[in-house]
């Protein structure tokens, strides 16, 4: 299991993801905008074991100005959050983009995604909670939350579902690689075994050939000796031209 972990929020621009990760790890919120190139921050985590994590939290550049740089994030990290405002429906038409990147980039290998709809709090809603949810659980597979960062809404429940959630895979792809090399060790134990079993074989056919031939060898010789001892012990005259015994 890793010591720490990589959690990336991503999503368009002026969705709030900042303000969640200010509010989560400050209990502040912060009403005016400025544009995110990346952030990073270090948080060290409480797991349900009572194990304590480091957790790296990427603020990630809302605008596609950097793609190089979102790609090797989304390479290493080992979590993601995916921010859209409720009340923009653009940067929920989008998501589906940002979920599209993490499956390029990670292949079949499943990572913990959340799919966050911030500023609940709003009176202009555009993206119904009905819709998003469907969403997540028919096309991206993963679990959505409506939060507030400005009211502090399910801000630390959110964290807290993807802290658990990404520990469940870690253990899970743990127990995968160790099902694994269990499963490499037995196939490479089966196939010693069934050669060994096959040389084995061969030995004993050679030996049961090589007794067969020296068997073959020893009548032949005991034929000739008796031939010849009968031919000792009597005439020419009273003795067939052609007598053989195999005893």
């Amino acid at each position: 299991m890793v010591s720490s972990y990589n959690i990336v929020v991503l999503g368009p621009e002026k969705v709030g993801k900042s303000a969640l990760v200010h509010q989560f790890l400050k209990k502040d919120f912060v009403s005016t905008y400025e544009p995110t190139v990346e952030e990073s921050y270090k948080y060290v985590a409480k797991m349900s074991d009572g194990v304590f994590k480091s957790v790296d939290i990427l603020d990630t550049a809302g605008c596609d100005d950097f793609p190089v740089m979102r790609k090797l994030r989304i390479k290493r990290g080992d979590a993601f959050v995916i921010v859209y405002s409720v009340d923009d429906m653009n940067s929920f038409i989008n998501i589906k983009s940002y979920y599209e990147q993490i499956s390029q980039e990670k292949g079949t290998t499943v990572v913990p995604i959340i799919l966050v709809g911030n500023k609940m709090d709003t009176t202009s809603r555009q993206v119904s909670t009905e819709m998003a949810t469907r969403l997540a659980k028919e096309d991206l597979k993963c679990f959505h939350l409506e939060t507030s960062a400005k009211c502090n809404l399910n801000v630390e429940n959110m964290f807290s579902i993807l802290f658990l959630k990404t520990i469940a895979a870690s253990v899970e792809m743990s127990q995968t690689k160790q099902f694994g090399k269990r499963q490499r060790k037995r196939s490479i134990n089966f196939f010693i075994r069934r050669n060994s079993k096959k040389v084995q074989l061969r030995k004993n056919e050679d030996i049961s050939k090589s007794t067969l031939s020296k068997d073959k060898v020893q009548t032949r010789r005991h034929s000739i000796h008796t031939f010849v001892d009968i031919a000792d012990a009597k005439t020419i005259d009273t003795i067939p031209r052609r007598v053989s015994f195999n005893v």
